[in-house]
């Protein structure tokens, strides 16, 4: 999910205005000297036991119960450097404009998208060769799960059956 998540930050970078490469991590972005950059770093991942459960029709007509058995938080940076701090903060605003509240996982799973916090730094301040940077923590709260098909009822054959009288 990870690299899902990072697509989906770098094509929103890309619509926001960061032209040129998007960097992948703190080594690649240090070592690259751009002064408009666009970056996307993995911080962390949390997991905690859940167990909601509800019913599920799967694309091709299945009924399951889908288990969500652990709830999975994922956070990402996100860096947007440049020239002037104008810059940056009209890319910074378009960027929070066109965040999505959530995205689908690919399997039916809604994954939330949250905004949780921004850091931001001139040139004086950061490894960046932009005269001003921000810095945004972004959280992914997905979940990882299991289903369980229901069988129908026209589908199980019954060979036999038993019945004994209870004594009572």
């Amino acid at each position: 999910m990870i690299s899902k998540y990072k697509t989906y930050l770098e094509k929103k970078l890309k619509e926001a205005g960061v032209k040129g490469k998007i960097y992948k991590s703190g080594k690649e972005l240090k070592a690259s000297g751009a002064v408009n950059v666009g970056a996307i770093i993995f911080e962390e991942e949390k997991f905690e036991k859940d167990g909601s459960k509800k019913k599920y029709i799967k694309k091709d007509g299945t009924k399951v119960k889908r288990t969500r058995k652990f709830i999975r938080k994922t956070k990402l940076s996100v860096i947007i450097g440049d020239y002037t701090e104008e810059k940056v903060e009209e890319t910074f605003s378009k960027f929070l404009s066109i965040i999505d509240t959530g995205l689908d996982d690919g399997n039916g799973n809604y994954v939330e998208i949250n905004v949780l916090d921004s850091d931001w730094v001139d040139k004086n301040d950061s490894i960046l060769k932009s005269n001003m940077a921000v810095q945004v923590l972004i959280e992914f709260v997905g979940g990882i799960y299991k289903d369980i098909e229901f069988i129908k009822v026209n589908e199980v054959e019954i060979i036999d059956v038993e019945i004994e009288k209870r004594s009572d």
